[in-house]
């Protein structure tokens, strides 16, 4: 079951390392390309929502089989 887990985790981590990147410059273009303040907590929150997304589908979707 461990394995499944962190296959699980792992698999939350890659969503969201390619997920918030794009997020991020869809909702702080101005700051990315130097005419704005970046704002970091909304940056942080756009790695941790997606991740936080994949865990919880996943996690439900295991409980419902």
């Amino acid at each position: 079951m461990k394995f499944l887990l962190g296959n699980l985790y792992t698999r939350a981590l890659l969503t969201s390392v390619i997920v918030a990147p794009i997020l991020t410059l869809i909702n702080q273009y101005d700051a990315v390309i130097g005419h704005g303040r970046i704002n970091w907590i909304k940056i942080t929150l756009t790695f941790i929502t997606p991740f936080v997304v994949s865990v919880s589908s996943s996690l439900l979707t295991k409980r419902m089989d």
